[in-house]
């Protein structure tokens, strides 16, 4: 099954999987033959599901896949090599990165708001909500807008990941915030 929207980036589809396989599929052809690719090398038995969709980095050329494991795996986009050693969040991660400048933003059931290098998948910055990160965060206006199941909205500043306001809801974010250039809004 897959959990998530796919990506297309130039001729390749990016899907991943609730078997724990990220695939990288010919849009042509619609196999993994020509050109595509399917990651990790394991065994289906050994995998988490991947239940984020995938994102895309333009300045280093990676795909980003999300694990249940509690790790964020970057792969070449178009060879699907291991980039660097997988990012290890305290949970799953069930949160699409944002990406921003080499930046990769996503948050994980350990209750944080992540900030990732991507050229070397290092960290930036965590900041800790009261509950689990599983929406997509928005990059906007100097800020990483992420909702949590403590039901509140929160905004990190993207440079020191520091606290900049939060908005209380009356249940939990689920999905993530979206904005028209003005106004932002957030379903929960």
């Amino acid at each position: 099954g897959v959990y998530n929207t796919p990506l297309v980036v130039g001729d390749l589809i990016y899907i991943t999987a609730e078997n724990g396989f990220i695939y990288a599929i010919d849009k042509e052809t619609g196999t993994v033959g020509n050109g595509g690719w399917r990651m990790p090398q394991g065994q289906p038995q050994e995998l988490e599901p991947l239940i984020a969709g995938p994102a895309y980095d333009p300045i280093n050329d990676l795909i980003l896949a999300p694990s249940e494991d509690g790790r964020l795996y970057a792969y070449a986009a178009k060879s699907g090599e291991q980039s660097w050693n997988p990012f290890r969040t305290g949970a799953a991660i069930w949160s699409t990165p944002a990406v921003s400048d080499g930046i990769g933003y996503f948050g994980s059931h350990d209750h944080n708001i992540y900030a990732v290098t991507l050229n070397d998948g290092k960290e930036l910055w965590h900041y800790e909500t009261g509950g689990v990160v599983a929406g997509k965060p928005l990059v906007f206006d100097g800020k990483v807008i992420a909702g949590s199941f403590d039901k509140s909205l929160y905004a990190i500043s993207v440079e020191e990941g520091s606290l900049e306001w939060t908005f209380e809801a009356d249940n939990w974010f689920w999905a993530g915030a979206v904005t028209d250039g003005s106004t932002i809004f957030a379903p929960n």
